[in-house]
């Protein structure tokens, strides 16, 4: 037994020079393993050197075509091709509606933009989070890129007060000294469930003897079951009723559902400003009510200068002010003009003809006076006078004024 020990094991020497060989054929590759593993870990430490930042995409992308209230996203990549690390920060956002994401974390806008210096590893990024601990939005207020390493950049546009063509931009600034300012840029199209041919309706001029006729047209691109429900006018003078566009025409337009809402304003209006709201109430639930605003003028053989409104500006609380207006009548023979209705009652209104009929024109000087005790605020009034006259038989004079203590005009 002893024997064959020592012929398998050999004498003491022998058995030292085999331990030594096996520890270190055993200690080599586990000391080029940890090597290898801290070389690995090299890019995530702080390193020596200049980052450098590199745009792989275009710094503007098209994010196509997105419905109303959907996120319109698009995404940038971005990789540091440097020796050292480059921190990047949110400097600017050209709407609020828009939001910086760096591999699925937001970033955040930053006062005061400065570099810093990066926290535990991460695979490709360190973020260093928000102090404030009130804010309401989570996410980090700068990232670190560590060398060799890349990052993708998400832009995203909330549209839901969005419609037709957006661009929108963010500016992140960086530490890259060839690059301190990287400019990124998102256009697209936001395609709204509702579309309306105008959002302000404007008449323009309205002979006083004639029906005035126009139209909005309700589409929608999205929405094949859209209905109008209901149209409703604040003006009585102002009409309103709702006809469905034809098959053809929507085959024709590419729209999937649409109405015209017929605006009339019969003859016989008072001459002055037209002013009104439609109110048109649809069948969808996330936007049931359109409101459109219009506006237009009467005209005929009265004309008022100036043609708007009598605007007496600010006035101060407790003293008086007068405002005028002239009408000019176009007439051969003479006009009686008189105070049919004064709103507020406060108002002071007098009449006053200037001479007679003079090339076929007669004039009449309004004058307006507001009492010296009247409160404080906004005044918006309407002065309505009834004239001989065959085809401008009313005329309607708008007020406007704002009636402010004397401490705030005396401290302007």
């Amino acid at each position: 037994m002893s024997q064959n020990r020592l012929r398998l094991f050999g004498n003491a020497p022998a058995r030292t020079a085999c331990l030594v060989a096996a520890m270190v054929a055993v200690t080599i590759p586990v000391l080029y393993s940890n090597a290898a593993f801290a070389q690995d870990l090299q890019p995530h430490k702080k390193q020596q050197g200049t980052g450098r930042l590199e745009l792989l995409t275009e710094a503007r992308q098209s994010f196509g075509s997105v419905v109303q209230g959907d996120l319109a996203k698009t995404t940038f990549s971005i990789r540091n091709s440097g020796r050292g690390n480059v921190t990047v920060q949110l400097a600017e956002k050209s709407c609020g509606c828009t939001s910086v994401r760096i591999n699925g974390k937001e970033l955040l806008n930053t006062p005061a933009v400065s570099a810093a210096a990066p926290l535990a590893p991460v695979p490709d990024v360190a973020f260093s989070a928000r102090k404030d601990q009130n804010s309401p939005v989570a996410g980090a207020d700068s990232f670190v890129l560590a060398a060799g390493r890349t990052a993708k950049v998400e832009v995203a546009v909330d549209s839901r007060h969005a419609a037709g063509p957006v661009e929108h931009a963010v500016k992140l600034t960086t530490s890259d000294p060839e690059h301190p300012l990287v400019e990124l840029q998102v256009a697209g199209d936001v395609v709204p469930r509702i579309e309306l041919s105008t959002q302000f309706l404007d008449l323009g001029d309205l002979p006083a003897e004639k029906n005035t006729v126009a139209s909005i047209r309700v589409t929608s691109r999205i929405e094949p079951d859209l209905q109008i429900k209901q149209v409703v006018s604040s003006n009585p003078s102002i009409k309103a009723r709702v006809e469905a566009v034809s098959p053809e025409s929507l085959k024709a337009s590419g729209d999937k559902a649409g109405f015209n809402v017929v605006v009339e304003v019969a003859a016989g209006q008072p001459i002055g400003l037209l002013q009104g709201e439609l109110t048109i109430i649809t069948s969808l639930d996330d936007q049931p009510v359109l409101t459109v605003p219009v506006t237009g003028r009467v005209t005929g053989d009265v004309q008022l200068m100036p043609s708007e409104a009598i605007d007496f500006g600010l006035v101060q609380q407790g003293q008086p002010a007068t405002q005028g207006a002239y009408a000019k009548i176009h007439t051969k023979v003479p006009v009686t003009v008189k105070v049919a209705r004064v709103e507020p009652e406060s108002l002071k209104v007098e009449l006053h003809r200037q001479g007679g009929i003079s090339h076929g024109q007669q004039f009449v000087i309004v004058e307006v006076t507001l009492p010296a005790q009247k409160a404080a605020g906004v005044i918006n009034g309407v002065i309505e006078l009834e004239t001989t006259h065959p085809t401008a038989k009313k005329v309607r004079i708008p007020v406007r004024c704002q009636v402010i203590e004397s401490s705030i005009l005396s401290a302007r």
